[in-house]
């Protein structure tokens, strides 16, 4: 409980100060110049992944389009499971007049998963594998720099919607930084 109160207070006190923080006419300016983006993910959409790497083009100031494709891997000492995830997305920027801004988005991935059962006294490992689609859902913020470093960061939620043994909702704050240009 005590994470989530830390993580939480971090939270609103980053978006106090993006509420706060005087318009500035740079950073408008910067949101229509810098259209296209390429970006890297740690715990980011396609969601579920572990890293991820990604493009954008900016609609509007306030909107961004995403595509990414993310990696993970979870070992066990008799379970292993790896996936590959895909998706994209559109993320609404609240005050793209400012360089720091609250955010939310939404993406629809495509995750291809893999687990192997390793069986101590068995020939070969049982191999498993799902397809599944997820919804990712997500709150943030979005800060951007005069020569184009970006830097989003906030939390991420996913829907698992497939038939897998994983089928489930999941959440995690994620981190994502690149360039736009």
């Amino acid at each position: 409980m005590r994470t989530i109160g830390g993580a939480a207070a971090g939270l609103a006190l980053a978006l106090s100060l993006a509420i706060l923080l005087p318009a500035c006419p740079a950073a408008q300016e910067l949101r229509e110049q810098g259209r296209w983006g390429a970006s890297l993910g740690i715990l980011a959409e396609p969601s579920p992944s572990v890293l991820s790497a990604g493009v954008s083009y900016d609609l509007a100031p306030d909107l961004r389009l995403h595509a990414a494709a993310g990696a993970g891997a979870s070992p066990g000492f008799l379970q292993n499971t790896d996936w590959a995830t895909y998706g994209a997305g559109l993320t609404y920027i609240a005050f793209p007049q400012k360089p720091l801004s609250p955010t939310i988005g939404a993406s629809m991935n495509y995750a291809r998963l893999e687990s192997s059962t390793i069986h101590l006294w068995g020939p070969e490992p049982e191999k498993e594998r799902w397809n599944t689609l997820t919804l990712g859902l997500n709150a943030g913020l979005d800060w951007q720099t005069r020569p184009g470093f970006n830097l989003a960061f906030g939390g991420l939620l996913w829907v698992d919607t497939g038939d897998t043994p994983f089928r489930d909702v999941g959440g995690l704050p994620y981190l994502r930084f690149g360039w736009l240009f």
